[in-house]
């Protein structure tokens, strides 16, 4: 990951499409959604699933549905790298944290 102090923000990709893609489905089965399909992965991954969008980077995944609902899991503190991120994301979504 990097950061930079010149930086107000972290400047790194989630990861790797495997294993963003792999959150995506976590979160899109846990949520009701359908299958996500990849719309863009740079310094975050966004997906279409169903009736829904889901986005993920470093801090977390979120989704929003066509209705205005949404919500968001933030990545446990300590994550330090992108299967860390992705591991963080399954172990809250599935519960087994």
């Amino acid at each position: 990951m990097s950061a930079s102090a010149e930086l107000p923000f972290v400047a790194a990709p989630p990861g790797t499409l495997e294993s963003v893609t792999r959150s995506a489905r976590l979160a899109a089965g846990h949520w009701g959604f359908g299958e996500p399909q990849l719309l863009r992965m740079g310094m975050n991954g966004i997906f279409t699933a169903g009736e829904g969008v889901l986005r993920e980077d470093l801090l977390g995944l979120a989704f929003a549905r066509d209705d205005g609902s949404a919500a968001y899991v933030p990545a446990r503190s300590g994550a330090q790298d992108a299967a860390q991120i992705a591991e963080a994301l399954a172990e809250v979504l599935t519960g087994e944290f």
